[in-house]
């Protein structure tokens, strides 16, 4: 675990280095307070700006002179990490807070995330294995591969999409053997044969009414 001690009696004039960023419990802190603090302080609380807003430690004692503070994970994701260090009666009034001081975490590759020594760490064959476990498949993919889409309308096996099953297209250019013979009988047609019957009847062939 790494020791991290500073004299906010003398605060330091650039960024502190407190390791690597994402460590969990891995740094803690050793804070000197300030002596006009420290001199009527019951307790301290260390506030962090984080995320856009501060967050504040519970009541922390001396031990030995010292505050002392380990780092958790959603400290150190954030880089530079500023605090201040605030100091308070035993009644909770306020007494006075340190100068701002900042952390800085450096960046490292992930690793394991695991113990390796506990038989589970993650390697990259296990991710590859269980990223490959983890694809979307069903078990009628051959017959789905068969199904696809031109202007868009559904094809199978690259033609128009077979009838039936209360399916089929809108659209007379996509329908299957249109000229084979008895496709469009006289009869399928509504008011076509009575209409051609009338204009048999009432032409007028050299000069005379055909009469059917």
């Amino acid at each position: 675990m790494r020791t991290i001690r500073i004299d906010l009696t003398q605060p330091p004039s650039r960024a502190v280095d407190a390791g690597v960023k994402g460590e969990q419990n891995a740094a803690v802190l050793h804070l000197i307070p300030p002596a006009e603090v420290s001199s009527e302080a019951a307790y301290y609380r260390i506030a962090f700006e984080w995320n856009a807003g501060v967050v504040l430690t519970d009541a922390l004692a001396l031990t030995d002179g010292e505050v002392v503070y380990t780092l958790s994970t959603p400290l150190t994701n954030q880089n530079p990490l500023p605090f201040t260090l605030e100091g308070y009666r035993a009644d909770g009034s306020y007494v006075g807070k340190s100068s701002l001081v900042s952390l800085a975490f450096g960046h490292a590759v992930v690793g394991c995330l695991t113990d390796p020594t506990a038989g589970d760490a993650q390697t990259i064959g296990k991710e590859v294995a269980a990223n490959t476990a983890a694809r979307h498949t069903h078990e009628n993919k051959d017959v789905l591969d068969e199904i696809g889409m031109e202007d868009n309308l559904p094809t199978w096996q690259g033609s128009s999409w077979p009838g039936g099953g209360g399916g089929g297209t809108g659209d007379h250019r996509h329908l299957t053997n249109r000229d084979a013979p008895n496709q469009h009988p006289a009869s399928a047609i509504t008011g076509f044969e009575p209409a051609v019957q009338s204009i048999l009847e009432n032409a007028i062939i050299d000069g005379g009414t055909f009469d059917g």
